[in-house]
């Protein structure tokens, strides 16, 4: 990836390749208003084929998480301890990680 790109854009991109390989990919984290109901919701869901559910939220910098996202956040974790679960859930903050992690779930290695 190209050194002039930003640490968001590239998170954007690491996430966004997956398209290419059958996974359906929704960024939640945007300018725009978000609609109410999505308040403290991650910033990615993935979908694999097989039905596997990843939820990733990207903190850069000095962002940290609300209240609310902690909670979810605990929620999910909790899932993700179940037997034999598909949900999982991540924390990136740099586009390293984004991309370290885009590349396991093409491969299967979550």
């Amino acid at each position: 990836m190209s050194k002039g790109k930003t640490t968001s854009k590239r998170i954007s991109e690491a996430f966004t390749r997956l398209r290419k390989y059958s996974c359906w990919v929704g960024n939640f984290n945007n300018k725009r208003a978000n609609n109410p109901g999505l308040k403290d919701h991650p910033d990615w869901l993935i979908i694999k084929p097989y039905y596997a559910i990843i939820w990733v939220e990207t903190k850069i910098g000095r962002d940290t998480f609300s209240e609310g996202q902690e909670k979810l956040m605990k929620m999910l974790c909790w899932f993700m301890g179940m037997p034999k679960s598909r949900v999982y859930y991540y924390v990136v903050t740099t586009a390293e990680e984004a991309e370290k992690l885009s590349d396991r779930i093409l491969v299967n290695k979550l």
